[in-house]
């Protein structure tokens, strides 16, 4: 997260699955959400949630 900082780029962590960690860190004007998860399951039900409230979401 120091590192995005330093660039000026804002990052959040949380349990992303939960549709309020998204709110809080602005999914609804988010460009591109970066999801760092070895496992399939878990990846697809982290994306499930900002797809469907952000189609162009990338």
């Amino acid at each position: 997260m120091a590192t995005l900082a330093v660039f000026g780029i804002k990052g959040y962590c949380g349990d992303a699955p939960r549709p309020e960690v998204l709110v809080a860190a602005r999914i609804e004007t988010a460009k591109v959400l970066v999801e760092g998860i070895d496992n399939q399951d878990k990846a697809e039900a982290i994306t499930r949630y900002p797809r469907a409230e952000r189609p162009p979401l990338r």
